[in-house]
């Protein structure tokens, strides 16, 4: 089995995903808008409060974390962590949104930090992005919603999603796209068609389903993920509208992605650095590996942050230079080979 393994820096890790991915980049996490009520001291402290539990939760995707401890300090001591704020004028007032809002920006490190002396775990730098084939069989009309589509839906998912940092998109549904993907494959759960048309788009994870009206009145969802090594999780939500069902359909999915993608990071660390190993064709070969990257010297933490077919990209928590981690991989024994080409012994 042969194993090809290339440093990968973190400032370049978003050029990774395909050409034809079209995914929205998720707002500066550190940034947060809250409505306020005037300009006076007493209202900006109320919502720079406000403003913290909204960055907490887009780090961390767990709205649990609004409601412990250390939430409750955070809030508290929000100044501390406010690296500026200014105040805009919203124009549209008819729909409820408009009026006087505080823009706060916090240092997103520190705040990080925080969440990780409390052992609660965070999304890597660059939070998952999952791709959504969504078929919607509503009110008699069947369709699969594209990326450019004026879907109210589509967009209140994505806005809801990026407040639990992640990063929804959906298929931009060209010529390819139709002719690879039909609302029956997803009606019928079939994944290999939606696997197949997923592969120019570079997504962390794919989201795939439909939902439907019932006779009871109610919609159904029926859904699927699909990771990067052809895993396939099946499960069906029902709700009393598409938007709530879709809310449902979110918490689940997020709570499958923290399992995946969120992690304590070594605080200790002297820094990180990425790598990529192709090869892993089973869950027997990924733990092997991590084991002997976890045991190499200097190296802390060892986290997958992307899977995509017998790839894995790990990021490294380094106390050592990133010099040293490369010598060692090079001296590894069971990593043997030439030319960026290895061998696992």
């Amino acid at each position: 089995m042969r194993y090809r393994l290339v440093a990968v820096f973190c400032l370049v890790f978003a050029s990774l995903l395909a050409p034809l991915a079209v995914a929205q980049t998720v707002d500066s996490p550190g940034r947060a808008e809250v409505p306020v009520t005037d300009g006076s001291e007493a209202a900006r402290t109320e919502a720079v409060a406000e403003a913290v539990d909204q960055v907490i939760l887009r780090l961390s995707g767990d709205p649990s974390v609004l409601t412990s401890d250390l939430a409750a300090e955070l809030q508290r001591n929000a100044d501390r962590y406010l690296q500026g704020y200014a105040y805009r004028e919203a124009e549209d007032t008819e729909s409820g949104s408009g009026g006087l809002r505080l823009i706060a920006r916090f240092d997103i490190q520190r705040l990080r930090e925080a969440l990780v002396e409390a052992e609660v775990p965070i999304w890597p730098d660059r939070p998952p992005t999952v791709l959504v084939w969504l078929g919607r069989d509503l009110e008699g009309e069947r369709e699969i919603v594209g990326a450019g589509d004026d879907e109210p839906l589509r967009a209140e998912w994505v806005a809801a999603a990026k407040d639990l940092g992640i990063n929804l998109f959906f298929p931009i549904m060209d010529l390819q796209d139709l002719s690879a993907v039909r609302f029956v494959d997803l009606a019928g759960g079939f994944s290999e068609p939606v696997a197949e048309a997923s592969e120019r788009y570079g997504a962390d994870q794919i989201l795939a389903g439909r939902i439907a009206d019932t006779d009871g009145g109610r919609i159904d969802g029926r859904w699927m993920v699909l990771s990067g090594q052809g895993d396939v999780e099946r499960w069906r939500e029902q709700a009393s509208d598409p938007a709530a069902l879709l809310d449902r359909t979110l918490d689940s999915l997020v709570t499958r992605l923290r399992e995946t993608f969120a992690y304590l990071p070594d605080l200790q660390a002297r820094g990180r650095m990425q790598i990529e190993v192709a090869g892993i064709v089973d869950l027997g070969v990924h733990e092997r590996v991590t084991e002997r990257l976890t045991e190499m010297s200097g190296v802390e933490r060892v986290n997958p942050v992307r899977v995509q077919e017998d790839v894995v990209q790990f990021e490294l928590a380094i106390s050592t230079t990133e010099a040293r981690v490369m010598d060692a991989l090079e001296r590894d024994g069971r990593l043997a080979g030439s030319d960026a080409e290895y061998r696992w012994e």
